[in-house]
């Protein structure tokens, strides 16, 4: 604000002492109110709801959302791990233990529209295929062998032709169900994901 401007900023403080997501979203809804005169653009970003309890968000993932493999929202089966290794991109991949039916879910919001996956992990001799899903298991969506006779770091394997039909949560699941014949095992080694809006 400038200097000779008496507006006064609303400064409640049991907004956004008691911890309660909701009350911060209104805190600061105010303070843009103080400082533009109106509420416009936190309406646009910030649903609150009656309840005052939870929060979500009007808007959805509407281009590009890149995912980190340990920021999971659930794992069905399996165990998952952090191994560095200097040869992988970031110095590091997440993997499973190897059981065949290992599955690793994520949230994500997307907004309607074709999505292309891009997938940065390893290939190996031990390694499975990948069956990538949308909205809960109901669909596949494609699949990654990530077989191959020698390590192989840093592959790009690209699933395309995603459609989301309508705005709004969903879950992202990864899993090892199947393999290579040539493959010893099941695991899926991780190094990070990227969903494209391309229509």
């Amino acid at each position: 604000m400038k200097a000779d401007d008496n507006r006064k900023l609303p400064l409640d403080d049991d907004l956004i002492l008691d911890g309660e997501p909701n009350k911060l979203f209104e805190y600061i809804r105010r303070l843009v109110k103080a400082l533009t005169g109106n509420y416009v653009h936190l309406a646009n970003i910030i649903n609150l709801n009656d309840s005052n309890t939870t929060t979500s968000i009007s808007t959805t993932g509407a281009g590009h959302i890149t995912v980190l493999p340990w920021v999971y929202s659930s794992i069905t089966q399996g165990t998952f791990i952090f191994v560095s290794d200097v040869l992988a991109w970031s110095h590091f991949y997440y993997r499973n233990g190897g059981t065949q039916d290992d599955r690793i879910n994520y949230s994500v919001y997307l907004a309607a529209g074709t999505y292309t996956l891009n997938l940065l992990h390893l290939k190996t001799n031990n390694s499975g295929i990948i069956d990538i899903s949308l909205d809960n298991y109901a669909t596949s969506e494609g699949t990654v062998d990530a077989y191959n006779a020698s390590t192989l770091y840093n592959q790009i394997t690209t699933v395309t032709g995603i459609v989301v039909a309508t705005a709004g949560l969903y879950t992202l699941s990864l899993k090892v169900g199947t393999k290579n014949a040539s493959s010893s095992s099941y695991f899926m080694l991780l190094v990070m994901m990227s969903l494209f809006r391309t229509a």
